[in-house]
């Protein structure tokens, strides 16, 4: 994520970035780094991980940052268009799911 803060710049931001990987490239990240990277990015940014687990040696992980995530937003399955920024997770086979980010701190935002 910190290469992707790095690139990005105001006069082109990026608008969506999709990660996709193994699970031996995964570099895990806590909630709170999610958000910091997220804030930093312009409204309607858009970032989904798509990781691929055979093993399921990262279910764990995703469990939680799952639940964190659902404990502090609002989620729904699948993909919306909207002009919130999102974050999606798809790991294995589950559906995917995404989170709104509120536009500041004490806004709450509905799907």
């Amino acid at each position: 994520m910190d290469d992707i803060l790095r690139f990005n710049d105001n006069e082109s931001p990026l608008r969506e970035v999709l990660m996709s990987m193994f699970a031996s490239q995964f570099v895990k990240f806590t909630y709170d780094e999610l958000m910091t990277f997220m804030k930093a990015q312009k409204r309607g940014f858009r970032v989904l991980f798509a990781i691929f687990d055979v093993a399921e040696t990262l279910k764990d992980y995703f469990t939680d940052l799952k639940a964190q995530l659902d404990e502090r937003l609002p989620s729904f399955v699948g993909h919306k268009t909207t002009d919130l920024s999102q974050v999606g997770i798809f790991y294995n086979s589950d559906v995917p799911t995404t989170w709104n980010l509120p536009l500041n701190e004490n806004e709450n935002v509905s799907v």
